[in-house]
């Protein structure tokens, strides 16, 4: 059951949840529920209020198994990933399935393009192995990000993806 500072971030009511920050202590999983909420939002000032305030951006608390790193990718949204990195988030961290961000982000951005009809761009995969993003991480099914790359018939993603991989080995 979500508590009270999850509902006034999922109802995008900042001011209470700047309140309710200042006048109460909230335990990681109430302050990483609303961190979620912040990031599905894209709003950058409740975020870091969020992380500053203990939200873990690496762990989900709801049964979701849906991080906040993952809602960030979800919504393609490199500002907020960028700030969540820098407050201990993790480019690997895994999200039910086994997904890791750069498997996810191969999915938002091919899935994406498929659904609006406009080209898939590279932006988002190179930002994720620009911080030290494994490419070679598989998923539950054994599926790398490569892999699902293909399975879009995503090439560009593929060559990135491979290339990676093998600037990654001695």
């Amino acid at each position: 059951m979500p508590t009270r500072l999850i509902h006034l971030a999922e109802h995008q009511q900042w001011d209470q949840v700047k309140h309710a920050l200042a006048l109460t202590r909230h335990s990681t999983e109430e302050l990483t529920g609303a961190l979620v909420k912040a990031v599905f939002f894209q709003n950058l000032e409740m975020t870091q209020l969020l992380l500053e305030a203990g939200a873990n951006p690496n762990r989900s608390f709801d049964g979701a198994e849906f991080p906040p790193v993952s809602a960030a990718v979800e919504q393609a949204w490199q500002p907020g990933l960028q700030l969540l990195l820098a407050h201990g988030g993790d480019v690997n961290v895994r999200r039910f399935g086994g997904w890791t961000p750069l498997i996810h982000a191969v999915d938002v951005e091919a899935d994406g393009a498929w659904q609006t009809g406009e080209p898939a761009t590279l932006d988002l995969l190179r930002f994720l192995l620009e911080q030290g993003a494994d490419p070679t991480l598989r998923d539950d099914n054994g599926e790398c990000a490569a892999d699902l790359a293909r399975r879009y018939g995503w090439d560009e993603a593929v060559q990135l993806l491979s290339q990676e991989h093998l600037t990654d080995k001695p």
